[in-house]
């Protein structure tokens, strides 16, 4: 028998819409998807999702900005 390999180890984002599904199976009732996102809170998950970009950000700025040393010794 093989062993199942979970989405979260792979390094994929599991969503609460797929939790129900999987629990399901698992316990063979129905549950809906209000039930999971609050089994979810009461075990302290949270939600997480991708920073947000500026609509304005330039990549080769932010870059070159990176590789700029600070100068804060100097004297204005």
């Amino acid at each position: 028998m093989q062993e199942r390999e979970e989405p979260s180890t792979r390094g994929q984002i599991l969503t609460a819409q797929q939790r129900p599904a999987e629990m399901e199976k698992h316990t063979r009732r129905r549950l809906s998807l209000a039930y999971v996102f609050r089994l979810l809170h009461r075990h302290g998950w949270r939600r997480l999702g991708p920073r947000p970009l500026h609509p304005q950000v330039q990549p080769a700025v932010e870059e070159r900005f990176k590789k700029t040393p600070l100068r804060s010794s100097e004297k204005k």
